[in-house]
């Protein structure tokens, strides 16, 4: 066995694999929302998958600040392919005659999560000062109170930097020995299948006691913006609530995850490749009529497209081929190369 499949953690390239096929579904399910079921468990996956997306990116930095360096290259690298991503998707849109419409820091769809995971990469060397829980209740106060700021928004990716900053935290403080400590206990897993099931039966059956509460879930615009709360002042409360739900949930989930190297174990490895070129072949799909097309078809044959089609475009865009084409348009090398 070479030392580099050695030094892997198995585990996080299955959770990431498991998360980045669920980050497909959620995307493609906001298209199908004529189907009811479709509907309600993407609402479902985007409830907790993009914390535990971030917990785990924050669980991975804490090797970015080390030896009193700050690894600039990853940053540049985030920032570059933040603009590669912007550039394809309106060049994307500009193909299909929607006009080339480029604005570089108003982070409207996926592309926000790389631009904010640059700006968490800076504030590594602060979040190492500061005592955890004080960061920790600090982030959880900043996340619930910029919602109340209308100009807190999706520019530069503000709102959601301050909305999903507690998850990266927690991840950073989290150790590998806690991680372990807490997939070990056997009874958490069976509380995690008590968990999920009963979540999923809420989703299904009691959609309409959620509906103001997934307002809060996606993070990217005030609570004065989102039409589903009765009230912008419940706004705050509701996020409160969204962050223990989305810690409980992919807790649960997380423990569900196999530890040992599985068949999927290589797209774990591959998941920022698969997040950014996904986006492009569902944007290409919607503006050549295709997720249109579909609503001609039964909602049992769409939901068959959503999931089945999910799993699919993450194995097929999870191959090494597109991997050398990802890395050639993240510039990684580049950057390391010239920071040395």
């Amino acid at each position: 066995m070479k030392g580099s499949e050695r030094a892997r953690d198995y585990f996080i390239d299955n959770l990431k694999a498991v998360l980045i096929v669920l980050v497909i579904i959620g995307h493609f399910s906001m298209k199908y929302d004529w189907v009811p079921a479709v509907e309600r468990l993407g609402k479902l996956i985007y409830t907790f998958h993009m914390p535990c997306f971030v917990f785990v990116s924050g669980y991975l930095a804490k090797r970015v600040h080390k030896d009193g360096k700050l690894r600039a290259d990853k940053i540049l690298s985030f920032l570059w392919l933040y603009v590669v991503f912007e550039v394809l998707l309106s060049l994307v849109k500009w193909c299909f005659g929607g006009g080339f419409s480029f604005k570089l820091f108003y982070a409207s769809q996926a592309p926000w999560y790389l631009l904010s995971m640059a700006v968490w990469y800076l504030m590594v060397p602060f979040i190492e000062r500061i005592r955890p829980s004080w960061m920790l209740a600090g982030s959880v106060a900043a996340g619930v109170l910029a919602g109340y700021i209308d100009r807190i928004g999706r520019d530069f990716s503000m709102s959601r930097n301050f909305v999903y900053l507690p998850f990266f935290i927690l991840g950073f403080y989290v150790t590998g020995e806690q991680l372990r400590k807490f997939l070990n206990r056997k009874i958490l897993r069976v509380a995690a299948v008590v968990v999920l099931a009963g979540t999923l039966f809420l989703y299904l059956f009691r959609y309409d006691l959620l509906r103001s509460f997934l307002g809060v879930i996606f993070g990217a615009v005030p609570y004065s913006q989102i039409d589903a709360l009765p009230s912008a002042d419940l706004g705050g409360p509701f996020r409160l609530l969204w962050y223990g739900a989305a810690v409980l949930l992919f807790a649960a989930v997380m423990q569900m995850v196999p530890r040992k190297k599985t068949w999927f174990s290589v797209l774990g490895a591959r998941t920022l490749q698969v997040y950014v070129l996904h986006v492009v072949v569902r944007n290409v799909l919607i503006y050549c009529g295709f997720v249109d097309w579909c609503r001609i078809l039964p909602g049992e044959i769409n939901f068959l497209l959503v999931w089945g089609g999910s799993i699919l475009l993450a194995i097929l865009l999870g191959n090494p081929l597109f991997e050398k084409v990802f890395h050639f348009l993240e510039g990684g090398r580049l950057f390391g190369k010239l920071l040395k």
